[in-house]
């Protein structure tokens, strides 16, 4: 499991952060939200610079962002927290202008991804809806 490298965030949440799951962002937002996953096939010892580098470009773009938890639609009752974030929520509307700018940057014409082991994904906002429950917290008491 990779590990997404928060420092400025850290700093200035003063260490207190919580990430959230990508789902519950979409439902927060109320829209279909896009974000950069990290996938099992990035490089251990290339991950934390590399997304040192998009969250600093995104920086330069002016776009918000924040870490997340992954959200696998078919596994639902699975979320993995240890080993740190697995995504980075982008704080644009799926079809706004900047979006565009996103794939071109992110994603190849055949739709892989350009960066090895970093894939650009779209949570619905619909699907999101399906999994409200997970809003509750009394919903994880279970898995303790």
């Amino acid at each position: 499991i990779m590990h997404l490298t928060i420092d400025r965030q850290q700093e200035e949440a003063s260490l207190a952060w919580r990430s959230q799951l990508i789902d519950g962002i979409a439902r927060e937002v109320a829209r279909d939200v896009l974000y950069l996953e990290i996938t099992e096939d990035a490089n251990p010892e290339l991950i934390d610079s590399q997304m040192d580098d998009v969250t600093n470009w995104l920086d330069d773009q002016g776009v918000d962002w924040k870490v997340a938890e992954s959200f696998d639609p078919e596994d639902v009752e699975f979320v993995c927290i240890e080993g740190g974030p697995q995504c980075l929520y982008i704080d644009v509307g799926p079809d706004s202008e900047f979006s565009k700018t996103l794939k071109e940057k992110f994603v190849n014409t055949d739709g892989s991804a350009k960066i090895q082991g970093i894939a650009l994904k779209q949570m619905s906002y619909a699907v999101a809806l399906e999994h409200s429950k997970r809003d509750d917290p009394e919903y994880w008491d279970k898995f303790v």
